[in-house]
């Protein structure tokens, strides 16, 4: 039920740990009168949310579908012409949805994005540019907050506001009007925030104009459940392979190396959601390590569930990040590193989520340098 006495904070999230991160911060802003966005979209499993909504602390907990940007089979034609303007309806149809929920709100106080990247999650910005309100904070979703801060530091300060793409052209003309339908009913409207605050565990230096706060997961600490450890490895695994960034050979060879320094302890490879099962059933035979699906982020699974290993090791997954922030030293954390020329790309972008990592080593946060050909395994200094 909205509540029409005070201004709303809206949060709006498509993964469930951006949803852990928005929870976190209505709990630090001490926030009321929250609504909660969730895009929906195809292959997106609810069911994953579920553990962590509890809908008596949101004033609404909303399901946007959200189809791809993607060109569809028409059902009813094979016509090449008929397909094309099928699609263009669809596209028109999400686009006026979207844009008609976003404008929902009214003028809101607080907008909360759990990502900001145009490429990938173009209806974020959309979102952002059709709801008035007072501040702009970005979620952490990942390492791909410290990518989305060093874009707009090389942006500098030069992308202005977002809705002066909107204003017709100077000179009445068909096409100026045109022009500007076209961006006001047709394009999504992707223009940059001038400010933008990030609500993160990491430590960004940010341009000017942009803010940071630190999010250190106070309320969920508190909330944690308070398991024993296991007498488990737990390793997360990575899209190297999928993704493009390492082969998959290499990729095996790290792990193997893994699999060498916990010599003697029981493993088990927690699979990401996108990795191949071909993958999968190699790591199974080849190394002989469980491979387990928790259907929901390790982070929710440990906060949650119940669930607590005896280390949480991985190469540079950014849960390595946030757990260790949650549970701080009660968790052992061991981050294997990858050596650049073993990345076939994304090499400087892995040299800064290391070169942040080592600001947490300690007691219970290791850097352990991989060398392949090598089955020593030596902690980073």
């Amino acid at each position: 039920m909205r509540n029409n006495n005070s201004k709303p904070n809206v949060f709006v999230v498509d993964t469930p740990f951006q949803l852990l991160n928005a929870i976190e911060a209505a709990k630090h802003f001490a926030l009321s009168n929250s609504h909660l966005v969730i895009i929906k979209y195809p292959g997106l499993n609810q069911a994953a949310f579920d553990p962590l909504i509890k809908k008596n602390e949101w004033a609404e907990v909303m399901f946007l579908e959200m189809e791809k940007e993607e060109y569809r089979v028409c059902p009813f034609s094979s016509n090449v012409v008929v397909r094309k303007w099928y699609n263009w309806l669809l596209h028109f149809r999400r686009r006026n949805k979207f844009t008609k929920i976003c404008r929902s709100f009214g003028p809101a106080n607080r907008l909360f994005l759990g990502h900001y990247w145009v490429p990938i999650k173009y209806y974020m910005r959309h979102f952002a540019n059709n709801l008035k309100f007072e501040k702009l904070f970005l979620l952490d979703d990942g390492t791909d907050i410290i990518n989305i801060n060093l874009q707009r530091k090389l942006a500098g300060n030069s992308t202005g506001k977002s809705g002066e793409a909107m204003k017709i052209p100077t000179g009445f003309s068909v096409r100026n009007i045109m022009t500007y339908l076209k961006k006001k009913y047709w394009d999504w409207n992707l223009g940059d925030a001038e400010s933008l605050t990030f609500f993160t565990t990491y430590e960004l230096g940010v341009r000017t104009g942009d803010q940071v706060i630190k999010n250190e997961y106070r309320y969920l600490r508190s909330v944690a459940v308070n398991s024993s450890a296991s007498e488990e490895v737990c390793f997360l695994g990575q899209c190297f392979a999928e993704d493009e960034y390492m082969s998959k050979e290499s990729y095996l060879e790290h792990l193997k190396a893994v699999k060498e320094h916990f010599k003697g302890d029981k493993i088990i490879y927690v699979a990401h959601p996108r990795q191949s099962e071909q993958l999968l059933r190699t790591i199974t035979v080849s190394l002989g390590w469980e491979v387990r699906r928790f259907g929901i982020p390790i982070e929710v699974a440990m906060v949650a569930g119940g669930y607590f290993p005896k280390v949480l090791a991985s190469f540079n997954c950014s849960a390595l990040e946030s757990c260790s922030n949650i549970f701080d030293t009660r968790l052992k954390i061991a981050c294997f590193r990858i050596s650049p020329a073993h990345l076939l790309r994304w090499s400087l972008e892995t040299a800064a989520i290391y070169e942040h990592f080592e600001s947490k080593v300690g007691p219970s946060f290791e850097i352990i340098q991989i060398k392949i050909g090598d089955p020593q395994l030596t902690p980073y200094a």
